[in-house]
């Protein structure tokens, strides 16, 4: 494990998709772009606002962030492009499509006045093109292979078919903590709603279809003074990863600790980090190529990690 620096109340991680850029942003308003071999920051930029999402675009020009106002920015001169205005309530996801032409938005908060939409955007220009209402919050996005959009609500995945704007909804269950996406695959990640009534935390893999592939739960020491906290979830190529934050109430709330694991296509452990501390896991994000794992956690430590 190597700190690289501490950001107040960082909440949100990635990385660029040539891996020598690390991105991360939080409450002071501040965009900070992070040289991946030296772990020096190389940049910040000024988002107005809170910086509760962002993403790389796949072809590593661009770059987005922001809280309800999305801000554009160009990664070789670090030049604002375009604000994107519409939203109403914090922007809950944001990612490009597979060729960095779109980007696609949600927003939802349950006190009034609602904003539970669904926004594609045109990178070019920064012009709204679609602008769909929901009949609840949205809390995650992301795009399929074939372009279709992947949103998630506090207990369902819906597709979005961009030809046609037609919805479909591919889960409906218990509540869920956090989604993800298997793009090499096709299948959608949530945390493990069983959890709520078992108190068996995982994730379960779910096809494109709804039907259920795998059901991945951690080797984790559970006892009634235990709860994961977070769950944050991830498809890379070849397998899964998850990263879990659990907090222990007795003797005091104050002790916490995290664990990352990784499992292959068949749904197999095959790795896992495992950190004590005092703070929990806020975000993470991973790079295939060099086995490199970056956190954040709840006091805005970023560190970094590889897999042995």
């Amino acid at each position: 494990m190597n700190p690289i620096l501490n950001y107040d109340e960082c909440y949100a991680l990635d990385i660029s998709s040539k891996a020598s850029l690390l991105a991360a942003s939080g409450n002071d308003k501040k965009l900070k772009l992070i040289n991946t071999n030296s772990n020096q920051e190389l940049k910040q930029l000024n988002i107005g606002s809170k910086g509760r999402v962002l993403n790389f675009s796949p072809c590593g020009k661009m770059i987005i962030s922001g809280y309800m106002t999305l801000v554009l920015w160009d990664l070789n001169s670090f030049k604002r492009l375009f604000s994107l205005k519409g939203h109403k309530h914090m922007v809950n996801g944001v990612q490009f499509s597979p060729d960095s032409k779109m980007i696609a938005s949600v927003s939802g908060a349950s006190y009034t006045p609602h904003d539970y939409t669904l926004r594609v955007w045109n990178s070019n220009d920064g012009k709204l093109i679609h602008k769909l209402k929901f009949d609840r919050p949205l809390t995650g996005i992301f795009w399929t292979k074939e372009k279709n959009i992947l949103i998630s609500s506090e207990n369902s995945v819906i597709k979005v078919d961009l030809t046609n704007l037609k919805t479909e909804i591919i889960y409906e269950g218990l509540p869920y903590f956090n989604f993800g996406f298997c793009y090499e695959k096709n299948q959608i990640l949530i945390s493990d709603p069983q959890g709520f009534k078992s108190g068996v935390k995982g994730v379960n893999v779910i096809s494109l279809e709804g039907t259920l592939l795998h059901r991945l739960t951690p080797d984790i020491k559970q006892d009634v003074t235990k709860s994961v906290f977070n769950v944050l979830v991830k498809g890379i190529d070849g397998g899964y990863i998850a990263g879990f934050g659990i907090e222990d109430y007795i003797p005091s709330p104050t002790n916490k600790y995290f664990i990352v694991v990784k499992w292959d296509s068949n749904g197999k452990e095959v790795n896992r980090i495992e950190e004590f501390s005092d703070s929990l896991l806020q975000a993470f994000t991973f790079n295939q190529e060099t086995e490199i794992l970056y956190t954040c956690d709840s006091k805005g430590l970023i560190k970094k990690w590889g897999f042995e």
